[in-house]
C-alpha cells in the first residue's frame, strides 16, 4: 500500500510532510538607514500539511557572516491552489 498524504480536489495528490532548504545572502539594516555588508546565510524550514488548505511548521535562519544572527520561528501555511502557498 502506498501512502501519499492526501488529494486535492482536482485529483492531484500532495505529501504531508516538506522539509526545504535556502542558501543566499542577506543584509540586515543598522541604526538610522545604515545597512551592514551582505552575508552568507542558510535556511531550513518544515511543513507538515494539517490538510489540503493549511500546514504549519517550523524555520531556522542562521547568518553566517557579518552580525550572525538567527531567526527561528513557527508559520502558518495557507495553500490557496494545487501549485502555491503564502
Amino acid at each position: 500500500m502506498r501512502w501519499r498524504g492526501g488529494e486535492h480536489g482536482d485529483g492531484h495528490y500532495f505529501h504531508k510532510n516538506h522539509v526545504s532548504m535556502f542558501l543566499g545572502s542577506t543584509q540586515s539594516e543598522k541604526h538610522h538607514g545604515e545597512r551592514d555588508d551582505p552575508g552568507f546565510s542558510i535556511g531550513l524550514d518544515y511543513e507538515r500539511r494539517l490538510n489540503q488548505a493549511v500546514g504549519v511548521g517550523l524555520l531556522v535562519d542562521w547568518v553566517a557572516e557579518g552580525s550572525r544572527e538567527y531567526l527561528i520561528g513557527v508559520p502558518l501555511f495557507l495553500h490557496v491552489g494545487t501549485h502555491a502557498k503564502t
